[in-house]
């Protein structure tokens, strides 16, 4: 039933502009990177830029913006070409993968004809679209495509055998440009998709006998030409002629021609040797330049008050009034970028690592830094905003003070960084106990991070003499060796008995106890050889609420449950067996489990490379699956997982980008809190969502009745909260009223039931 409950949340949907406490229960919210857009479009009042992962919307105006994403009903991710069609209202917007959706008036309506077909091979990005009011012709790699935009149909595809760049329509006729030139074709022909029926312009139409065509656009009732990447060419339906060529340092970009001139990018072809440009053409094909704006231009559009919208692969969202005055950058509050690591979650802020390392442990050379998501406000720190950070790349994980909330940021390439909110230290083997790498002996590789109950961070330091190293409370240092060779310490947690767990790259397991003397009875190594693992490939480790330690492998998962005696032979692990359509297997063990979080109720999430499964406390029921097919997560391969215990939003990280989701459970204290509350509260009439009851002690017994003490429903608090669906137990929705809530502690069930909040219906 638990299943059937988060699914039926599953689709509402709130915009990434949206605070998270606005949030409800099966809500999801998205954190994609809006920092330069890749492609731009328009309507009459509305910017529309392609970013990366998604799309944002950004009013002529006032400059406000909206995020569409697949949270607002987007059906994929990787945006690639989007066209804005004024005749039909309809925003298209492509993919990388050939999937299409249509927008009209915030309905939307996926198109997966390229995505799905079998028959075309490679690339299946659109290189350009032209409207032609209902009608859009869509250009990729393999070809040209023709959509009914009002029947939602494909019409016909034709496929072209050599490379192709821009379609227009000029005087009767369909002109294609490839990478063997311009072809061509009449509006009147029968079935343009025979390519065989297009014929290509060479010398006859005044142009080289063997040349390459790429942006193409009719401006002025004339078609402009970009021929052999560095020549503009004019053709009138008659005659051609050369306009311009742009510099030998230099090719062109793009052609536009939505406005009053027409636009001409042109790229540099080294940014170390020179600039880009932005050539702007008026009717009688006089110019003037600009490198406002320009750095390694995509494309641009004129509006209707001629300022000029660039998207270009340099960051920030750029704007030109005119090209004597200076570039407007536009900036807004989103991620630095898609890529996460760890997230590490304390007092409600959100720190990320962005860095993390390449399968075979050497170096991704990621330089974005850390982040943190603070009261709605997303910041960043790298070497590109803070000088003492120059150097530091790859930043692996993140732990937080327990008490003061220093911040610790490990960077695998090279030291510890403390952050007290103003100032940066970094710690390497110059000023502390951090060793470098063997093999590597110009580098401090720093790995995994975890506080103990002391308060003293414990640190995996990467393939090093003493690879443990503790960072105390008192600001001293100490290393230790560990048992057996291998010596590729990665993440570490700390479990209640003041065990340190270490993923121990390809090599399992190391347990380490640091007691009055090191000793060899104070490290063990897990391996294949002493315990159930079948695989020395640990992903993820994390430990649940009871104090078991649940680790994620390339072949499932399995639990260690053995306390204080760690240390004994016996303890071996276990593997949870689990029954799914009435086959028993054991949990998970044909995924590839990158990622262990455990929330208020102590139910386990899974992040695998095929999605989210959320199980029972025990491991051994399934709650509920979340993929790309039934839910907005941006991709299936789970990076990380973190939960902010006191909300039970739960911050999924995948290989596109973060995403979060509300979830039915939050942490519970020992007792019901005296502050205990309904939410929604009142619930008004139009409201039939969950209401939740929060601040109960964990795992409580809940009851709910009348004002007369009738039942109307009972149920078991998920962690510290319970939630109601405003029903009765036959399924009838609740008359309105008040509406009492008892609550006892799970542990103490012969106590009297105590009130802990009233809940208000209006029916």
């Amino acid at each position: 039933m638990r299943f059937y409950l988060l699914l039926s949340f599953l689709f509402i949907s709130v915009s990434c502009t949206n605070a998270q406490g606005d949030l409800k229960i099966g809500q999801w919210q998205s954190y994609l990177p809006f920092q330069k857009g890749t492609y731009v479009t328009q309507s009459d009042y509305t910017i529309y830029y392609a970013s990366n992962l998604s799309v944002m919307i950004l009013d002529r105006t006032d400059f406000s913006v909206r995020y569409l994403s697949t949270v607002t009903g987007l059906s994929d991710i990787e945006v690639g070409v989007i066209k804005y069609n004024s005749y039909n209202s309809t925003l298209m917007i492509t993919y990388q993968n050939g999937n299409i959706d249509l927008r009209k008036y915030q309905e939307i309506t996926n198109i997966p004809f390229v995505l799905n077909a079998t028959s075309i091979l490679g690339n299946k990005a659109a290189k350009d679209i032209y409207f032609q009011e209902n009608d859009a012709y869509i250009v990729y790699e393999f070809g040209l495509v023709k959509m009914n935009m009002e029947r939602k149909e494909i019409e016909y595809t034709t496929i072209t055998g050599t490379k192709p760049y821009n379609f227009q329509i000029f005087k009767g006729y369909f002109y294609l440009t490839t990478e063997e030139g311009i072809y061509r074709t009449n509006t009147s022909n029968a079935n343009p998709a025979d390519f065989g029926t297009w014929e290509l312009m060479g010398e006859n139409e005044g142009l080289p006998a063997d040349y390459s065509a790429n942006a193409m656009r009719v401006y002025n009732d004339k078609l402009y030409l970009s021929i052999n990447d560095t020549s503009l060419y004019r053709y009138d339906g008659n005659n051609t002629d050369s306009i311009y060529s742009v510099p030998s340092d230099q090719y062109i970009a793009y052609l536009s021609a939505e406005g009053e001139h027409l636009l001409m990018g042109a790229a540099c072809i080294s940014l170390a040797t020179c600039s880009s440009d932005l050539y702007i053409f008026d009717q009688n094909e006089n110019f003037e330049t600009t490198s406002q704006c320009v750095n390694k231009p995509i494309y641009a559009i004129e509006d209707q008050r001629g300022r000029v919208w660039f998207a270009d692969e340099y960051r920030d969202y750029r704007m030109l009034n005119n090209p004597e005055e200076s570039c407007t950058k536009l900036t807004y509050n989103t991620p630095y970028s898609e890529n996460v690591n760890r997230i590490r979650i304390f007092d409600q802020q959100v720190w990320i690592a962005s860095g993390g390392i390449e399968p075979n442990q050497e170096y991704l050379w990621r330089e974005d830094g850390f982040f943190s998501y603070i009261d709605g406000k997303w910041k960043v720190y790298n070497s590109s905003n803070q000088n003492d950070l120059s150097g530091l790349v790859d930043f692996y994980d993140i732990a937080i003070h327990p008490i003061n909330g220093k911040i610790y940021a490990s960077s695998f390439l090279d030291g510890l960084v403390e952050f007290d909110g103003e100032t940066f230290k970094v710690f390497d083997d110059s000023n502390s106990n951090l060793g470098n790498a063997a093999g590597d002996i110009g580098r401090t590789r720093v790995s995994g991070l975890a506080f103990d109950a002391n308060n003293d961070l414990w640190i995996g330091n990467h393939s090093t003499a003493l690879p443990i190293s503790v960072y105390r409370n008192d600001g001293t240092w100490q290393s230790y060796n560990i048992c057996g060779s291998s010596k590729n310490l990665l993440d570490v947690v700390v479990d209640p008995n003041g065990y340190k767990w270490f993923i121990n790259g390809g090599g399992g397991l190391v347990v380490f106890y640091e007691g009055d003397e090191f000793n060899s009875s104070d490290c063990r190594t897990i391996t294949t050889n002493n315990s159930v693992l079948e695989t020395n490939n640990i992903n993820s480790i994390a430990v649940d609420l009871e104090g078991d330690v649940w680790v994620g492998t390339s072949q499932g998962t399995y639990v260690f449950e053995c306390g204080a005696g760690v240390f004994d032979a016996s303890c071996v692990g276990a593997r949870r067996i689990v029954e799914e359509d009435g086959i028993a297997a054991y949990l998970l063990e044909t995924e590839d489990v990158q990622a262990i979080a455990v929330d208020g109720a102590n139910r386990k999430w899974f992040g695998t490379t095929n999605g989210v499964f959320v199980q029972s406390a025990d491991g051994q029921e399934k709650i509920a699956f979340f993929d790309k097919d039934n839910s907005p997560l941006f991709d299936n391969s789970i990076i990380d997982i973190a939960i902010m215990q006191a909300t039970g939003d739960v911050f999924i990280a995948t290989n596109k980008g973060l995403i979060s989701y509300r979830s039915d459970a939050i942490e519970g204290g020992d007792n019901n809190n005296v502050n205990a509350y309904a939410y929604p509260n009142p619930v008004r009439p139009d409201y039939d969502g969950p209401i939740a009851i929060k601040g109960l002690a964990r795992d409580a017994n809940v009851k709910i009745t009348d004002v007369n003490g009738q039942l109307i429903y009972e149920t078991k608090a998920l962690g510290g909260q319970a939630v109601w669906n405003g029903r009765d137990y036959n399924g009838r929705k609740a008359s309105s009223g008040v509406y009492l809530v008892m609550s006892t502690n799970a542990d103490n069930l012969n106590e009297t039931d105590a009130i802990v909040t009233k809940i208000l219906l209006m029916n």
